[in-house]
């Protein structure tokens, strides 16, 4: 299986812990991949600068703890579906390149109102742990 996790979820797992630390903690139990393309990367270190002011070498442990765990992906098309911000985009363009079977997001004002993807589920961070654990 292999699942692209929205900005807001590596966010929060750094940031809060809770469900999105523990979907990645069960990701890491089970032969579960997950993609991340340069933008993503890019996005996370913005907000943890901007809005959490973490320094370089903080973001840097970040970003390497990871990129340790996951499948770099550099996208070769665009995708513009939703258009009122369009940084989301970015989410689905690696899903899409990665051929993932899973968006965990909890982003409910974009993208988990979409409910899929092309062939992509797009799923709560609690409803995939649900799905995992049963």
């Amino acid at each position: 299986m292999k699942v692209v996790l929205d900005t807001n979820v590596y966010i929060s797992a750094i940031i809060i812990g809770g469900i999105c630390e523990k979907v990645l903690e069960e990701i890491r139990k089970r032969d579960i991949k997950i993609l991340i393309s340069p933008d993503i990367v890019n996005e996370i270190s913005k907000v943890l600068k901007e809005k959490f002011l973490w320094n370089d070498l903080m973001i840097g442990t970040a970003i390497y703890d990871i990129l340790q765990r996951a499948i770099l992906i550099t996208p070769t098309s665009k995708v513009s579906v939703i258009k009122e911000k369009k940084e989301d985009n970015l989410i689905l363009e690696c899903a899409l390149e990665g051929e993932a079977h899973f968006i965990i997001s909890g982003d409910k004002k974009h993208i988990l109102p979409l409910k899929q993807f092309r062939k992509i589920k797009i799923i709560s961070p609690k409803d995939f742990l649900k799905m995992l654990i049963s």
